[in-house]
């Protein structure tokens, strides 16, 4: 139910906001490193979880793509396909607004 509010625009930008901190919790942070992770697993849940098609996309080395995925698991607590959905979602919410949805008209 909840998708289908944000799909709808019903729970507005508070709920995004809200979405954003529950599902990336430290990874939803304004810092480089929590950037850099949040790109790096929005490629690789896009690439399907290939680490090496991921790293041909950022330009880094798979290994890099392995390490920073364990990073961002650790920071979200669980595995990165674990509530893959609302995990993207919040990658690209982010991505698209910022790390404060809630501060965009």
């Amino acid at each position: 139910m909840e998708l289908a509010c944000l799909g709808a625009g019903l729970a507005g930008h508070w709920g995004l906001d809200t979405l954003v901190r529950r599902e990336l919790g430290p990874l939803a942070a304004d810092t480089d490193s929590a950037a850099r992770l949040r790109e790096t697993a929005l490629a690789y849940l896009g690439a399907g979880g290939d680490a090496k098609a991921t790293g041909e996309e950022l330009v880094v080395h798979p290994n890099t793509v392995r390490y920073r995925i364990r990073q961002a698991e650790q920071a979200l607590g669980h595995g990165i396909d674990e509530r893959r959905v609302y995990v993207e979602l919040a990658l690209h919410a982010v991505r698209d607004l910022g790390v404060s949805p809630a501060a965009h008209p």
